[in-house]
């Protein structure tokens, strides 16, 4: 049976995505505390299996959610696995990168081929911000491969808008322009077979100190955006070419959620 697996942090959205998908009530919504989904919630619809999982950034639940993760992996199948984040000043958030690891390498441990099958839905997007990582001309799409390529390399990354009126709504409705991104996602990923009664270890003891270094590497980035900033005021072209072409002489740099990007942008005619 082909399963659908959504595993992502609490308020990355995955119970709205998952009612708008299958019509069943997955809950949804604000809550203190905890995220709202606290244990595996799984519906089969039209022959398909979804599961919703909860998130495992959460200090006070996350040994509960590895367990249930780690439930929706015994039940086995044709699975699509996919990863919801949500971003903070424009960067994935360190959590969410913490997370797909996590999971990721307990798929390996088992020998699950999930080295480029699983996918990121990168879900609450400003209209800027998507802007920003979709824009083909500054190679935002492939900076944020670039990104998750620290975990491993990833099947299908999608982009959605943040939808405002479901923020303060209990179990709301999905609109029908994210429910085609969602829908065109999943029918576009790769599955991996994962035989009935896998059993995983999700090691969530050592989280905190991956959320750590990801969060390292976030300010290292930061910092490499500000160099780049004032070189671009310089007319270093020099950088300003490394920029246009998503490269930096710090690994991984963002360059495109820098305002010096904005201006290689400027420059482009120069190259």
């Amino acid at each position: 049976m082909e399963h659908i697996i959504l595993i992502g942090d609490p308020g990355t959205g995955k119970s709205t995505l998952l009612t708008g998908l299958t019509g069943k009530p997955f809950a949804s919504g604000m809550s203190t505390g905890t995220g709202k989904t606290t244990q595996l919630q799984t519906e089969v619809v039209n022959g398909v299996r979804y599961s919703d999982t909860p998130g495992l950034d959460d200090a006070v639940t996350k040994k509960r959610a590895a367990e249930e993760i780690a439930a929706a992996v015994r039940l086995g199948g044709t699975v699509k696995l996919l990863f919801v984040v949500t971003l903070e000043a424009a960067r994935i958030r360190a959590g969410n990168m913490a997370t797909i690891r996590t999971v990721v390498d307990a798929l390996k441990e088992r020998e699950v081929r999930v080295t480029g099958k699983f996918s990121v839905l990168i879900n609450k997007m400003t209209p800027r911000e998507k802007a920003m990582w979709t824009d083909a001309a500054t190679s935002g799409p492939d900076l944020m491969r670039d990104i998750l390529n620290d975990i491993g390399p990833v099947d299908r990354l999608a982009f959605m808008e943040r939808v405002y009126a479901l923020e303060d709504a209990d179990n709301g409705k999905l609109p029908a322009q994210q429910l085609t991104v969602v829908r065109s996602l999943l029918t576009a990923m790769q599955t991996m077979d994962v035989p009935s009664g896998t059993s995983v270890e999700v090691k969530v003891d050592k989280i905190g100190e991956l959320t750590a270094a990801f969060e390292a590497e976030l300010k290292q980035t930061k910092a490499a955006h500000e160099a780049a900033l004032a070189a671009a005021k310089k007319g270093d072209t020099t950088l300003l070419h490394e920029i246009v072409r998503g490269v930096s002489n710090v690994a991984s740099v963002v360059a495109l959620a820098s305002p010096a990007a904005q201006l290689a942008r400027g420059f482009r005619s120069l190259f």
